[in-house]
């Protein structure tokens, strides 16, 4: 229990009021509560678009929970998206964009990602119906930070830094139940084929996207953590959307 809190205190701004007592060596130990999160986060986003679809057209339903969803996460992955997109779109070397990205302030790209983050979102929800919405809405957060691990397991890129938390220090245990629990969740909410689907489509990409990162970086830092959870949720809406339009998913 004290593991998974310390997962939704890390990673949201849910009002969790206990005081915890931890270790460094706690946080990639809990990395495997990630689903747990994700759940969490996708229940609560949930319950919002119904509430406000009582009251409003589903478009403005959905504009309303991709507000909430950056309340319940204080932006803190797509701050992550924007400072990497602002450093790797740079065309600098590795240390100028890793410097880029140390820097608080964002740029013209980084702009541009936060929007298309939020266009994409935005698409993908409103092709769906209500009873579609609500499995991506949960879908995706779960699926996006139960995979986030793998990359983890990257060497980090800095020196300091928040990601020097978990970069590096994922053991190989929670890494498999991280990936296990997302997998479970995600084909009991879809069925075996879409959630199968889902699942590795969106595993390919993670390991794409590690590759290219590493490549470039030559490791991982916070930021590239969060661009790649950010990713990951509208990969995994996109593939929804997809299998509905194809007739995989009703």
């Amino acid at each position: 229990m004290k593991a998974c809190i310390l997962m939704i205190q890390f990673f949201t701004r849910i009002p969790i009021y206990t005081q915890l007592t931890v270790k460094i060596e706690d946080f990639p130990r809990s990395i495997c509560y990630l689903p747990i999160v994700g759940l969490l986060l996708g229940l609560l986003n949930v319950i919002f678009f119904a509430l406000a679809y009582q009251v409003f057209a589903q478009n403005v339903a959905i504009t309303l929970v991709l507000i909430s969803n950056v309340c319940l996460t204080g932006a803190f992955h797509l701050d992550g998206l924007a400072d990497t997109c602002d450093g790797i779109f740079s065309g600098r070397s590795r240390e100028r964009i890793l410097e880029i990205m140390h820097d608080s302030r964002i740029g013209t790209n980084g702009a541009v990602a936060v929007g298309l983050d939020f266009l994409l979102r935005f698409a993908c929800l409103s092709s769906l119906d209500l009873q579609q919405t609500i499995l991506v809405l949960l879908s995706a957060p779960i699926l996006s930070r139960s995979l986030n691990p793998i990359l983890m397991r990257a060497k980090y890129a800095r020196e300091e830094g928040l990601g020097n938390l978990f970069i590096g220090k994922i053991e190989p245990i929670n890494l498999y139940k991280s990936l296990f629990l997302g997998g479970f969740f995600v084909v009991v909410l879809n069925g075996i084929l879409c959630g199968s689907i889902l699942y590795f489509a969106s595993l390919g990409f993670v390991f794409c996207y590690k590759w290219y990162i590493v490549r470039l970086l030559d490791g991982m830092t916070g930021d590239t953590l969060g661009a790649g959870n950010e990713l990951g949720e509208i990969v995994v809406m996109l593939l929804f959307s997809g299998l509905v339009r194809q007739g995989l998913l009703s």
